[in-house]
């Protein structure tokens, strides 16, 4: 499992292990091999918004962002592995599933209105990119719930519960 973690900012080690073993537990999770790889770039407020309005067509700043490498159905990621073998990449030695970014100031002040640490926020943040890009979603209820427990079960194997 390669999470290349990218930022203007120094990163600290326990965070990007944090992050590591949070990736890892989502692939556990949804069945995937360890030879998975993604991008997560951590950055402000500014820089999310720019590049959700140039990717989306949103306005606004958010809290996390991700563009999967492959268009999954819920839950079919695992079963379709001769797709993701297609999206290997060769300087990462794995299969890669797409980028993530997130933003460091919403993910901070998430935490303060949630009362969890920001280490809880961003490596939720980071499962739930990780499930988006492996076809979950929750725009509706159903999907929703099945995408939450997927990311509370992950989020129990690296002990980042809810408090």
């Amino acid at each position: 499992m390669i999470l290349t973690i990218d930022s203007d900012a120094p990163v600290a080690p326990e965070l990007t292990a944090l992050l590591r073993r949070v990736m890892a537990a989502c692939l556990s999770v949804e069945g995937l091999p360890d030879n998975c790889c993604a991008y997560l770039r951590l950055t402000d407020d500014a820089e999310i918004h720019e590049i959700n309005l140039s990717q989306r067509g949103v306005d606004r700043a958010t809290d996390v962002l991700s563009f999967p490498s492959v268009n999954y159905r819920r839950g079919t990621a695992r079963d379709n592995l001769p797709l993701l073998r297609r999206e290997y990449d060769p300087e990462q030695g794995g299969m890669f599933l797409g980028d993530i970014v997130i933003s460091l100031e919403r993910a901070r002040a998430q935490a303060a209105e949630y009362g969890h640490s920001p280490q809880r926020e961003i490596g939720y943040l980071t499962a739930h990119a990780l499930f988006h890009l492996m076809g979950y979603d929750h725009m509706v209820d159903s999907d929703r719930a099945v995408m939450r427990a997927r990311e509370e079960a992950a989020m129990a194997l690296v002990d980042l519960k809810r408090d």
